[in-house]
């Protein structure tokens, strides 16, 4: 962000399932466009937890804050419609350049 890395995001994708993502330029990319674009696969449903969490060494340097600082952590799986994994993956987002905003429903 204005050149500030606000997350360090780590995705595995079963490389059987999207092999082309391995040459594909992910620069500002949707992950999930090019799952479906390049290899036929679309997310139908997501899991996704959200906690808080503290900078260890190592993310600290990599987010450009100190250690210690504040870290939302999110862990993710999505799935394709028959229910098969498609991704697994963990953000760290840096607590102080990054909100979460969530509007929440009731089934009818």
């Amino acid at each position: 962000m204005d050149g500030m890395p606000v997350c360090f995001d780590v995705v595995v994708v079963p490389m059987q399932r999207a092999e082309a993502l391995a040459t594909a330029d992910l620069t500002d990319a949707s992950l999930y466009e090019a799952l479906q674009q390049l290899c036929g696969l679309t997310v139908h449903r997501s899991a996704y937890t959200v906690m808080a969490s503290v900078a260890d060494p190592a993310l600290a340097k990599m987010l450009g804050t100190s250690i210690g600082s504040p870290v939302l952590v999110g862990e993710e799986t999505a799935y394709a419609s028959d229910g098969t994994p498609i991704l697994v993956g963990v953000n760290r987002y840096r607590g102080d350049a990054y909100r979460f905003e969530a509007d929440l429903y009731r089934r009818t």
